[in-house]
């Protein structure tokens, strides 16, 4: 797993909505993750102040 890679992406989706869901954080990840990969990765998220969610923040229309 290239965890600065998803961090990266993971990144600019939240630079553009303020969060990042559980969705999009999926369709970044490969399709299977240790449980160790997946600790790493949302303790990466945590540090870098990426807010995960279950669904999509709301935008202003």
């Amino acid at each position: 797993m290239d965890l600065q890679k998803i961090i990266q992406a993971a990144r600019k989706i939240s630079d553009q909505t303020g969060v990042i869901t559980f969705d999009q954080l999926n369709e970044l990840c490969p399709k299977e993750l240790s449980a160790e990969d997946v600790q790493a990765l949302f303790k990466a998220l945590n540090k870098e102040g990426i807010q995960l969610t279950d669904k999509e923040a709301d935008t202003p229309e």
